[in-house]
């Protein structure tokens, strides 16, 4: 997510910006999940919302349009690929710790053989 996003919703939840997702939501008119997508980039906040927001925060709307266009998107079925070559990795480097021990074991057992 691109690092002015961050700083936006960040300044959205520590109260630099008066409010909380749920007001930001119903302000809007949409639900706090579409502001939790805008914020993992998922999806990206429609022109109308963008200058409903830029009047809410007083900040310019091409400012924000600037915020979000910034956004790097990731799609769901991305998301799954990533996790699915994460878990084989990672069992395979269970298999590989498990053979580095059994070497070391080996190793250890011929060593008390001399």
């Amino acid at each position: 997510m691109s690092n002015k996003i961050k700083e936006f919703l960040k300044e959205i939840n520590n109260g630099k910006i008066r409010g909380s997702r749920k007001i930001i939501a119903d302000a809007l008119g949409i639900n706090e999940t579409a502001i939790s997508k805008w914020s993992k980039g998922r999806t990206q906040p429609s022109k109308e919302n963008i200058s409903k927001m830029a009047k809410i925060f007083k900040k310019s709307q091409s400012e924000l349009e600037e915020i979000f266009s910034s956004n790097i998107f990731i799609k769901d079925e991305d998301i799954y690929l990533i996790l699915e070559e994460n878990k084989k990795l990672k069992k395979e480097l269970e298999i590989r710790d498990d053979l580095i021990k059994l070497l070391k074991d080996k190793i250890k057992v011929f060593e008390n053989k001399k």
